[in-house]
């Protein structure tokens, strides 16, 4: 039927390799655990949903879309930074990693770059 012309975005992206990704760069560079993912809403969404931990998320970057983020939480406990556009990610995240879609007959998918802004201190492992 119609519906499966246009299957959706979220079905289609690879999130458990994202997920993979993500938690094998954060928890080799840290101890602590993940509290708040941020930017594009889609990605960050679809890591919160998944990831089991339950991170908050600052959607867009914004905290007008996500008045519950405490931002000097989120400074001190560092994030998982999502965008579609390398230049979206602040400028002070580290270990910047990407994941590309599979190829598709559909609409592409757009490559999603990540980054990390660690926390500012030292956590027990």
């Amino acid at each position: 039927g119609p519906r499966a012309r246009h299957a959706r975005a979220d079905l289609r992206f690879p999130t458990a390799a994202l997920l993979q990704q993500v938690n094998r760069a954060w928890q080799a560079r840290t101890a602590c655990p993940l509290h708040y993912v941020a930017g594009n809403a889609f990605a960050a969404g679809l890591y919160a949903t998944y990831a089991g931990s339950y991170p908050q998320v600052l959607e867009d970057n914004d905290p007008l879309k996500s008045p519950w983020v405490d931002l000097a939480r989120l400074r001190s406990d560092g994030a998982v930074y999502f965008a579609f556009d390398k230049a979206h990610l602040p400028a002070d995240v580290q270990d910047i990693g990407s994941l590309a879609a599979p190829p598709s007959r559909r609409r592409p998918l757009p490559t999603l770059y990540w980054g990390l802004r660690l926390p500012d201190h030292a956590c027990a492992a």
